[in-house]
């Protein structure tokens, strides 16, 4: 997060959601990294509440990108992030299709970045969310998909000079 004109805010990304917020009031911008963990521990929240409290940004005058990450019918995870999702109140990110194993679902992460975005004061109007699956879409890195492949994918955003 910065309001600094000369640095950039980036995250490297396989699998996980990249998150990038700008307050056009108060100019400053943040670069998310949000794999499962820290959509469950809110950690956009936490940083749309850091630049409120650091730079006097407004929530409701922000704007949002969220970046391919792993999300929809192939991301399969297990209890632990379904727990995880639905003690946080995501369980609107989470879907059960017939046939999946027991103890399973499918994460969106994306839907879940989108929904604890809201949750932060960010207008739903905002939020640009068209991002592809990493796991399905062969143009971006994707741990799931590969896992000895160490390619990663960098997202940045920087403030207006």
């Amino acid at each position: 997060m910065s309001a600094d004109t000369t640095l950039v805010a980036a995250v490297s990304t396989a699998d996980c959601c990249p998150v990038l917020v700008a307050c056009l009031a108060s100019g400053c911008v943040a670069a998310i990294h949000a794999g499962w963990r820290g959509l469950a521990s809110d950690v956009i929240g936490a940083t749309v509440g850091g630049m409120t409290l650091e730079y006097g940004a407004q929530p409701s005058h922000m704007v949002a990108a969220i970046g391919p990450c792993a999300s929809g019918q192939l991301y399969e995870v297990g209890t632990d992030v379904i727990r995880a999702f639905e003690s946080r109140g995501l369980s609107s990110a989470l879907s059960v299709p017939e046939g999946t194993r027991s103890g399973h679902a499918f994460a969106d992460c994306s839907q879940a970045a989108r929904i604890l975005l809201q949750r932060a004061g960010v207008p739903a109007e905002s939020v640009e969310n068209e991002a592809p699956c990493t796991i399905s879409d062969p143009r971006f890195p994707s741990y799931r998909r590969e896992p000895s492949n160490p390619a990663r994918m960098t997202s940045a955003i920087a403030c207006r000079r």
